[in-house]
């Protein structure tokens, strides 16, 4: 199936191996009210998403953004224009409907409805709109990925200046931007789930080592391959000032860790901290370590985050006629986790992961987990947990990394593995439990359970990179201890 529009992995990182902000806008579009629907384009999405969201970037919304409608679709791109200044890298990511008219290019919500050439500039979204939004935002590097290339909708209603594919944009300094195909072709849709140019996108990215420019040319070949030479990915950049690797730099898989705070970056600290030390939450002395971590006040942020865990009341535990286990379940390997939300109970899975099966363990047993947030939970992906040295998803425990497990259990909706970095040897704490299915992540995670009880606890977690005012794993406990 063909889509329309003149053309344009997931590592759920332990511990953060990325020196700069990445913020990024990611929309699909499948469910048009007035012309063809897509298939493809809310898979995409996802996965797109779920893969940037292991490699750093911050997503606006907090995942994927489905079936935009002309306000929802305004109203994203004025967030991600707000979130730009301060980050060093942005990037715009649409799949669904798009078309060229008068050689600019537009994106098409799902209730367009044009009936005449005029009503393109009050029914669509000109890409020009996020270009604007990009420039003079402070990035070092914006990247625009348009795999909206599919046939023009509108194509039999009189739209005489519509063009088949999307117009080459003129491109603003400091800016890549990537079409599925070349200007004025077709893209496929793809008959897999995925569109040939966002899957070979996802796998592309997580490999690291691979410049920016040189990630875009696996692309383009893939995609290529893929399609038997009919589709080729075209890219247009200005000069861009530095290097950038979505998944680390060559020969190191995480990439370096920033340098020393100067003291620009912490003129804001004191205006910062004055804020949080009002609020008085942990939340709020996490998100100033978060921002000013090498900063004056640093050390009373986590002097204040120690003596509110320290008093913090944690809800006592269950009677014993409460904790009862479903039949079948080996009390010795199941996980009894009491959160701010309720209860959540995971199967353990040592046959497939006995190293990582019994760290859960122990440190269940030591209560490095009592009062740890829940710190990074997007929506339609997973809920990320077990950082109880910072709370904040860069610490570990005392105990050295382990070495992977990988097996061949699919992610799905439920399965609970291991976090880690690039570096596929390094988890060790902290573990997430998906909301959905996440293909990407298979033979990449290390599988150590699954939810057997409390999944409608786990969908009830406060959203957010990171998570404002989280919820907590009050209490966790191996079943067989609890008396």
């Amino acid at each position: 199936m063909i889509r329309a529009f003149a053309c344009i992995l997931v590592l759920l990182a332990a511990a953060p191996a990325w020196a700069e902000k990445r913020v990024a806008l990611v929309i699909g579009n499948s469910a048009y009210e007035n012309v063809t629907p897509l298939d493809n384009p809310r898979n995409d999405a996802r996965l797109i998403a779920t893969t940037l969201a292991g490699l750093g970037f911050t997503l606006v919304g907090g995942g994927a953004q489905l079936d935009l409608n002309k306000a929802g679709l305004e109203s994203a791109i004025q967030d991600f224009g707000k979130r730009l200044p301060g980050s060093a890298v942005g990037m715009f990511y649409y799949a669904g409907h798009g078309v060229q008219v008068r050689g600019s290019n537009y994106l098409v919500p799902v209730n367009a409805n044009p009936t005449r050439e005029a009503d393109v500039d009050f029914q669509m979204i000109d890409v020009g709109l996020v270009l604007r939004q990009m420039e003079g935002s402070g990035t070092k590097l914006n990247l625009v990925i348009l795999d909206a290339c599919r046939n023009n909708p509108f194509g039999s209603r009189g739209l005489r200046s519509t063009a088949s594919g999307l117009a080459q944009i003129q491109v603003p300094e400091g800016t890549l931007i990537s079409y599925a195909t070349q200007p004025g072709s077709v893209a496929q849709d793809g008959e897999s789930g995925n569109s040939p140019y966002s899957k070979a996108l996802a796998e592309t990215i997580r490999k690291p080592g691979l410049g920016i420019f040189e990630a875009f040319n696996q692309v383009g070949l893939a995609v290529k391959r893929a399609t038997g030479g009919s589709q080729q990915p075209w890219v247009a950049s200005s000069p861009i000032d530095g290097d950038f690797y979505f998944s680390g730099a060559p020969g190191n898989a995480v990439a370096a860790a920033p340098p020393a705070s100067t003291p620009d970056a912490c003129s804001p600290a004191q205006a910062h901290w004055e804020s949080a030390n009002a609020i008085g939450t942990v939340a709020a002395y996490q998100d100033h370590l978060r921002l000013f971590s090498k900063c004056a006040f640093a050390g009373l942020a986590r002097a204040r985050i120690d003596e509110k865990t320290k008093v913090a009341a944690i809800s006592p535990p269950p009677a014993a006629s409460q904790t009862r286990l479903a039949a079948g379940l080996d009390p010795a390997n199941t996980i009894v986790i009491d959160t701010t939300k309720g209860r959540i109970v995971i199967k353990l899975r040592p046959d497939l992961a006995p190293k990582h099966a019994e760290r859960i363990k122990q440190l269940a047993r030591e209560g490095y987990y009592n009062n740890v947030p829940f710190h990074r939970v997007i929506d339609g992906f997973m809920a990320q947990t077990g950082d109880g040295k910072n709370f904040d998803g860069t610490g570990g425990s005392k105990y050295p990394n382990l070495p992977a497990e990988f097996s061949n259990v699919p992610y799905k909706r439920g399965i609970v593995g291991m976090a880690r970095t690039s570096d596929p040897n390094s988890a060790n704490s902290q573990f997430f439990i998906m909301f959905a299915d996440g293909s990407a992540l298979n033979g990449q995670y290390t599988v150590i359970g699954e939810v057997v009880s409390g999944m409608d606890v786990v969908d009830k977690l406060k959203r957010g990179q990171p998570v404002t005012g989280p919820d907590k794993m009050v209490r966790v406990q191996v079943a067989s201890d609890i008396k």
